[in-house]
């Protein structure tokens, strides 16, 4: 039996988070402290960004029994974040259904929002809605490695919907290819990606704006030097480069550096992250 596809989210998400910005920017330094145990994590991070210190504790407590955890965080910006995954497929014998309650304080809002997803067999499907009266609901059908799926978002404050997509993807062995859009399909994004083998994985994404005829393309890979040692790299097409290279120091520590530039260097940012776990 093939493998049941992804929720209309993560689509795409293996290329996604290879360009994400925030996999490549530490800031001018970051130190992380991790401590684990068999129910608890907690992970106390600290940046410095542009000469400003902020500072954020995560603490997560996890059942394996249940399949579900409870995280809380909060930062020195006056954010506080809670989040509950239910695994319901455990707890309530509803196979392939996870429920994530969610709620938010920061300066400007309040948010609390409640998620389920469902993934079995061909069918991935998720709905979200949030203390605003929005609603997002989506689902994806897939078979032998092709996916079709659609997202809708309602917005019963304005009683309209606020946005509407579409995505296809296919995957075989360790090629993919995904093509999404946004903003009520004004905006196409394409993924290509190939785990060339066990060390080596690259992807190219192209970004079309039909509205306002704009086009972003840029192509990365991570490759794996050794057992512990990673360099991840991307580049767009304005020049802009980006690149990190991560090294496990021992079972307890890890440092990573990262490096922005332009053509020219003239606007270049570097910076560490050491994270120590016990």
């Amino acid at each position: 039996m093939s493998a049941s596809p992804s929720i209309f989210a993560d689509l795409g998400k293996n290329v996604t988070d290879l360009f994400k910005a925030k996999k490549y920017s530490f800031g001018q330094g970051q130190i992380e402290l991790k401590h684990q145990s068999p129910n608890f994590n907690t992970t106390t991070k600290a940046q410095v960004q542009d000469g400003k210190t902020t500072s954020e504790l995560v603490t997560k407590y996890s059942c394996s029994k249940l399949g579900s955890s409870v995280e809380v965080s909060t930062d020195s910006v006056q954010k506080l974040e809670a989040k509950a995954d239910l695994n319901l497929a455990k707890i309530a014998n509803v196979d392939g259904l996870k429920v994530k309650l969610e709620a938010k304080k920061t300066k400007s809002k309040n948010v609390f929002s409640a998620e389920a997803k469902f993934v079995k067999d061909s069918l991935a499907a998720s709905a979200k809605v949030d203390c605003c009266k929005k609603l997002d609901v989506s689902a994806v059908v897939g078979h032998d490695g092709l996916s079709v799926g659609g997202a809708i978002l309602f917005d019963g404050a304005q009683s309209q919907i606020a946005d509407y997509n579409a995505a296809v993807q296919y995957s075989k062995n360790d090629f993919a290819i995904t093509v999404k859009t946004a903003d009520k399909l004004d905006k196409l994004n394409v993924q290509i990606s190939n785990q060339v083998d066990s060390k080596t994985f690259v992807a190219a994404e192209f970004q079309y704006n039909l509205a306002e005829e704009t086009r972003k393309i840029q192509f990365g890979g991570q490759y794996k030097l050794d057992a512990e040692t990673v360099l991840k790299a991307k580049i767009a097409q304005d020049g802009q480069i980006a690149a990190v290279w991560q090294h496990q120091l021992n079972r307890n520590a890890q440092l990573s550096f990262g490096l922005e530039t332009n053509p020219d260097f003239s606007n270049t940012k570097a910076g560490f992250k050491l994270s120590l776990s016990a």
